[in-house]
C-alpha cells in the first residue's frame, strides 16, 4: 500500500510540474501585457494613404491619390516615444534635439492582439504583430466611405505599420 501511495504521489508531482502555463498575451487583471508596460521609442513608420471614388453603377474604385510614407526616427533631431503604464494610460512625448517639445496623455486597452489607442478624442484599434521585451510592431488598415459627396461616393484608406524599440 505504501508503494502505491508513493507511486501515486510521484506521478502527481510529475504531472503538476508539466502543467502548461498560460501563454495568452493578456494577464487577465487589467487587460495589459506586462512587457507592453514601459517606454517605447518609435523607430519606423511606413504605410500608404489612398483616396478616390467609387464608379457609379459598378462600384469599382477609381484611385485619385496615393501617398506612400516611410519615416525612420530619429530624423532632423526629432524623436517620438510612447509610454504605457499599468493603469491604462499612455503618453506620447515628442523631442527635438533631446529637449521635450510637447507631450499628451491618453488611454489604451490591450486585448488579445488588439491595441486600442484613444488619441485626440477618438479610438483606433491596431493589430500587434510582434511584441517581445525589446520590440513592438503593430499595423493598421483603416478605411472610410464618404457617401455624402453628392453624386459621387468617395473612399479613403490608410494602411501601414509602426516599429518601436523598448527604451531603457
Amino acid at each position: 500500500m505504501k508503494k502505491l501511495l508513493y507511486t501515486f504521489l510521484a506521478v502527481s508531482i510529475i504531472f503538476s510540474a508539466c502543467e502548461k502555463e498560460d501563454d495568452s498575451p493578456n494577464n487577465g487583471s487589467n487587460n495589459t501585457l506586462p512587457s507592453l508596460i514601459g517606454t517605447w521609442e518609435i523607430t519606423n513608420e511606413t504605410g500608404t494613404e489612398t483616396s478616390g471614388y467609387l464608379e457609379p453603377g459598378t462600384g469599382t474604385e477609381v484611385v485619385t491619390s496615393t501617398e506612400n510614407f516611410n519615416n525612420n526616427y530619429p530624423f532632423d533631431g526629432y524623436t517620438k516615444f510612447y509610454s504605457f503604464s499599468s493603469d491604462g494610460v499612455f503618453t506620447t512625448s515628442y523631442y527635438i534635439n533631446g529637449s521635450l517639445d510637447h507631450y499628451h496623455a491618453d488611454s489604451y486597452l490591450f486585448e488579445g492582439n488588439n491595441l486600442t489607442l484613444w488619441m485626440d478624442g477618438g479610438g483606433s484599434t491596431y493589430q500587434i504583430t510582434t511584441l517581445t521585451n525589446t520590440t513592438l510592431i503593430y499595423s493598421w488598415n483603416f478605411s472610410n466611405i464618404n457617401e455624402d459627396a453628392g453624386d459621387t461616393t468617395g473612399f479613403w484608406r490608410n494602411t501601414g505599420s509602426k516599429t518601436l524599440n523598448k527604451y531603457n
